[in-house]
């Protein structure tokens, strides 16, 4: 095995052409809204949204973003994406590690995340990392497709 020095920090704003083209390269796992980078900076900096962004051996690797329902102690991921080169190598695990410790401090104890039926690497990861299957979504995308709800509590 080989070890990988794993960086996870929260979002500034000089990661944005990094995120939106990661996001841009995996938009096919998510659902289809049209994504701006514009938007994406925009919602980086809202109180009620955490960014985080993870770096493996000093290359950008992945992003995590999660938007707060703190009134009723809920959270919805959106996005989570690793680069494809290094998928598998713990940089998305220690990405949601971290959302996870945020979400805490903030009383958030119950986070969910909405998976295309198609992607199986999402769906495996969330599985993985100790979340439940809770919903199907029939028709749930823009486009007709089905999706999947996983939530995962904070404890």
């Amino acid at each position: 095995m080989v070890f990988m020095e794993i960086e996870i920090r929260d979002f500034e704003s000089t990661d944005i052409d990094f995120s939106y083209e990661l996001y841009v390269r995996e938009k096919e796992s998510f659902e289809e809204f049209g994504l701006t980078r514009d938007f994406m900076l925009e919602c980086c900096f809202r109180q009620d949204y955490i960014f985080l962004v993870a770096y493996a051996d000093r290359k950008f690797a992945g992003i995590c973003g999660c938007l707060l329902y703190s009134s009723v102690g809920r959270a919805e991921f959106g996005p989570i994406v690793v680069d494809k080169e290094i998928t598998g190598k713990g940089v998305g695990t220690k990405l949601l590690e971290r959302m996870h410790e945020k979400l805490k401090k903030r009383q958030i104890k119950r986070v969910c995340a909405k998976v295309k039926v198609e992607n199986m690497c999402g769906r495996k990861f969330f599985f993985k990392n100790g979340y439940i299957l809770e919903t199907y979504h029939s028709k749930y995308t823009s486009s007709g497709g089905d999706a999947l709800e996983f939530t995962g509590f904070i404890l």
